[in-house]
């Protein structure tokens, strides 16, 4: 009695099949993907349709936040709507004041997203008021994201070195990823997805015609109609051989032929 092991083709061929599945179906689409792009104030955009939105933040009559930085210097936030006060006459979102003075540190209509290495997502203030130098104000707030947060926080580090680039931190529920709430469902599958999606109902087609033409054309019944039945009928033998083969190492070497003992 012979026994032959052998490498054949077909096993290969599933075992590459079996490893693009696991490969596509291993992507998670429960989690933003990408970079955020800036799609409006305040809003940016995730690639696999997740979004942050800060405008909640800026509802009510008092949409500011506000904190004291460093030099005893006070800072009034207000993340999506520009505002003025009596030392910050110009439109702001970020006003740095004393008792004296105050200085506009970016505006929303000059605002974008950005994201630094190591570091969280940000939204950058732009275009704020010029210093004896020429050079502008910017304001940059570090986004985090807290689920639980009731009230969002604000903290003020003021500008490292006298570079008149100022760094905030901003802890809200609203800095958090969210789903788009206009999105059709499917559009959020993942590719992996959306392919064995695709492979089913073409194997569906696939039966449903072959079985009605094999029916009206030859006038098959049975497992006649089957279309490719020769192929079918042996396709569970093929995938225990790939099963076989993942689970037991196979030598690519040519058949080794054993003799049971007379």
């Amino acid at each position: 009695m012979e026994h032959h092991t052998m490498c054949t083709p077909v096993k290969l061929y599933l075992v590459m099949a079996l490893q693009l599945v696991a490969a596509l179906t291993e992507s998670d689409d429960s989690k933003p993907r990408g970079l955020c792009k800036t799609a409006g104030k305040c809003v940016c955009h995730f690639d696999n349709l997740y979004k942050i939105d800060l405008n909640p933040l800026s509802k009510g009559e008092d949409p500011t936040l506000s904190d004291t930085g460093p030099q005893g210097k006070n800072y009034i936030y207000s993340p999506c709507r520009d505002f003025t006060t009596a030392l910050c006459k110009n439109a702001t979102a970020v006003c740095q004041s004393n008792v004296t003075w105050g200085h506009n540190c970016g505006t929303v209509a000059d605002s974008s997203f950005v994201t630094i290495a190591s570091q969280n997502l940000s939204l950058q203030y732009n275009n704020g008021d010029k210093a004896e130098n020429g050079l502008a104000r910017q304001s940059r707030v570090l986004l985090i994201c807290d689920e639980n947060a009731t009230e969002a926080s604000f903290t003020a580090f003021g500008d490292y070195f006298e570079t008149l680039h100022y760094q905030f931190t901003l802890v809200s529920k609203f800095c958090c990823p969210v789903p788009y709430q206009s999105s059709p469902t499917f559009l959020s599958l993942s590719v992996g997805s959306l392919l064995i999606i695709l492979f089913f109902s073409l194997l569906f087609v696939y039966f449903v015609v072959g079985v009605l033409y094999k029916k009206v054309r030859s006038g098959a019944t049975g497992k006649e109609m089957i279309p490719n039945y020769g192929f079918w009928s042996t396709l569970p033998e093929l995938v225990k051989d790939g099963v076989l083969f993942i689970i037991q190492p196979c030598n690519c070497r040519k058949s080794k032929r054993e003799y049971e003992p007379i």
